[in-house]
């Protein structure tokens, strides 16, 4: 019997750490958000098990991905989230900046990867009350900073 044992340890121990063995090491993923267990190789960045929730300002959603600006829920801080909607290239959509002190969720899991806030005079789109946006803090340029054009 412990032979036995020893030989489906050694024939499916490339998928244990992922993976259950039955009796025929017939090796079949196992996975499951919620189980307070983050499971990177299955694309999860967090997994807070019952807390895992589609509320507003809840840490980590039940598809096991963290909360943020794009995931269609307005958070605390947010000032807009459109979801697949957000855009930096349509004019009126709702923005998603790069935070620059993200580096990843592992090295930095509190910072946000974008912050969502509303199209601003200043972010390179002409949206509808604007003449113009250029993008640039150069006032004296055919745009000006309040996204006014020069004649």
């Amino acid at each position: 019997m412990l032979n036995k044992f020893f030989l489906l340890v050694l024939s499916c121990g490339a998928c244990l750490s992922l993976s259950a063995c039955d009796e025929e090491c017939d090796c079949a993923p196992t996975h499951e958000c919620g189980n307070q267990v983050v499971e990177q190789a299955y694309g999860e960045e967090c997994d807070l098990g019952y807390m895992n929730s589609f509320e507003p300002g809840a840490a980590c959603r039940p598809d096991c991905l963290r909360a943020g600006c794009g995931d269609g829920i307005l958070d605390p801080g947010e000032e807009c989230d459109d979801g697949t909607a957000n855009s930096n290239t349509l004019a009126d959509s709702c923005r998603q900046i790069v935070n620059p002190e993200y580096m990843n969720y592992i090295d930095t899991p509190d910072e946000p990867q974008y912050f969502c806030r509303q199209a601003f005079c200043g972010d390179g789109v002409v949206d509808d009350q604007e003449q113009c946006d250029d993008g640039n803090d150069i006032d004296d340029d055919t745009c000006t900073n309040a996204c006014v054009a020069l004649d």
